[in-house]
Parts: structure tokens; sequence; C-alpha cells
């Protein structure tokens, strides 16, 4: 494309995932993995278990009412070999006890933490928005992993904002708040109100239909 031609592109109508970043999230471990979609209408292919039903899931839990979700959608709906609990510990096989039984290998233990986050950019408006969401154990007896959702009306990025989160929570939830633009909360509903209402999306019922397209 030649500057005419990008000069004479009109912009992309409505919010669209200009990048989607992952910080131990299934078996994308240890560092942060970025997508630079730029807004793009974006196909992703590979191999299989490239992890390519992984990143599409991220995408989903930033968006999608926690009780509604159905993850690996793209490989079988009534799967239930993964959750919310085996991305965040990094779940990659199982092994055969002695008593016949099968665990699950992690890559991670409970003392790690794990963030998805994407920026949303509005061309035509000039406006960008992060929604990001950050898991962790409180405890090595926890079943399943603690979750606070952020919201910010600026591009953020996990080494930027979430590499340093410490043992201590509310600590960083206080540092996250100390900018305006920066918004947390402890559950769905606010949370998703709030990008809902930014986004344009009227109703809530639309995030199922995403789900359902998402994945094709």
């Amino acid at each position: 494309m030649d500057l005419f031609e990008e000069a004479a592109r009109p912009p992309q109508l409505g919010f669209r995932l200009a990048r989607l970043e992952v910080y131990n999230w299934g078996t994308f471990d240890g560092e942060v993995w970025t997508l630079d979609l730029a807004g793009a209408t974006s196909l992703l292919t590979g191999d299989v278990g490239s992890g390519k039903s992984t990143l599409v899931d991220a995408i989903i839990t930033l968006l999608v009412p926690p009780r509604r979700i159905t993850y690996n959608k793209a490989a079988d709906a009534s799967a239930k070999e993964r959750s919310l609990s085996s991305y965040v510990r990094g779940y990659y096989a199982h092994h055969s006890t002695a008593e016949g039984t099968s665990r699950p290998e992690a890559l991670r233990d409970k003392r790690e933490y794990s963030v998805i986050l994407g920026v949303f950019t509005d061309e035509n408006f000039g406006r960008s928005v992060t929604l990001a969401q950050v898991f962790w154990y409180k405890s090595e007896s926890a079943a399943t992993p603690s979750r606070l959702y952020v919201l910010a009306e600026k591009p953020l990025s996990i080494a930027q904002r979430f590499s340093r989160l410490g043992g201590d929570m509310r600590a960083f939830r206080k540092r996250l708040e100390a900018d305006d633009f920066i918004h947390t909360y402890d559950d769905y509903p606010l949370y998703g109100r709030d990008f809902r209402k930014l986004f344009g999306i009227r109703q809530e019922q639309a995030l199922d239909l995403f789900q359902q397209t998402i994945s094709l």
C-alpha cells in the first residue's frame, strides 16, 4: 500500500482489537506474548496444539460473562478439559498415578500470576480502551484463582503496568487506581456494564453471539 492509498483509506468504524497480550496464560508461559492486529480483520491459523484456541479463549474471557463462557469452543462445544484454572496453571498434559487415576501437569504453581490484556481502538474518533484481567491464587489451598478486572481509557501494556505485582494485591490495585483513567472491579457486572457503554454494545446478549462466532 503506497502513501496515497493509505491516505485515501477511510477510517474503520467502531472499536476493533488492536493488540492482544497474554502472560502466563495456558502454555504461553514466562513472558509476554503479543498479537499486533492493528484493528484488521484477522484469521488465526496454526498446527494442532499451537495455541489458537488458547488465544481465542483469552479474548472471550476479556469480554464474555464468566458464567456463560465455554472454553475451547472451536474444538468441541462440550469439551470440559479446559477451564480458567487450567489456563492460569498452564496445564499441558496428564500424568498417570499408581492408583490408576490421572492428574494434570502444570507449567506454574499457585505462587504465579497471570494477565490477559486487549487494547481496542476506534480509528474514527481516535479513542482507545484497554481491558485486562489479572488472576492469582490467594493460597496453596485455593481451588480457583481470584480475579481483578481492569478498564482503562488509554492504551496499556502488561510490561508497563502489570510486570511487578508483588505479593500485595491491594497495594498493586491502589497503584493502578492512582491514575484516574484506570478503573478496577471485583466482579464482572460493573466491568461489563462500563465497557459495553464505551463500545456501544446495548445488550449483554450480544456477547453470547460474539462467543458463538469468534471460534468458527
